[in-house]
């Protein structure tokens, strides 16, 4: 009986590590492009040429702020998530907070106006990736 009871614990205590493991593994891809996984997070996360900073000067020089947004007095920021593919261009782009549709529009419209980014690796190899990007807006009086 004792033997029993042993043999069912460790069934079980597999059984839980095997739906644990399977879950972290959801955790870190999501996505599938056809046979093509887009992870979250990787070892080497994509860069943007020039780093973070380029990328804020970027956004700023490039930004138009609609005038419908001016006019209602709309500010705050617009948050998208694409995908870097493994040859750096930008993918998928999905507004996960938005502030309206023109100032939508015009974060996408950005966000697929990049150069190329430097791809995101993971075991040593390029992969697809999703990226978080926040887009401001704010008027300057």
């Amino acid at each position: 009986m004792e033997m029993k009871k042993l043999f069912l614990f460790l069934f079980v205590l597999a059984l839980t590590c095997c739906v644990a493991g399977a879950q972290n593994l959801k955790g870190e891809q999501a996505g599938n492009d056809g046979d093509e996984k887009v992870f979250l997070s990787v070892e080497q996360p994509p860069q943007f040429p020039g780093g973070e900073a380029a990328l804020m000067s970027y956004l700023a020089s490039h930004i138009h702020f609609p005038a419908s947004a001016v006019e209602q007095g709309i500010e705050g920021r617009v948050i998208l998530q694409f995908v870097v593919t493994k040859a750096g261009q930008v993918g998928e782009i999905k507004v996960i907070r938005s502030l309206s549709d023109e100032c939508d529009n015009e974060a996408k419209r950005i966000v697929r106006s990049l150069p190329k980014f430097i791809p995101g690796r993971q075991n040593g190899k390029a992969v697809n990736v999703w990226y978080t990007l926040p887009v401001t807006f704010r008027q300057y009086l």
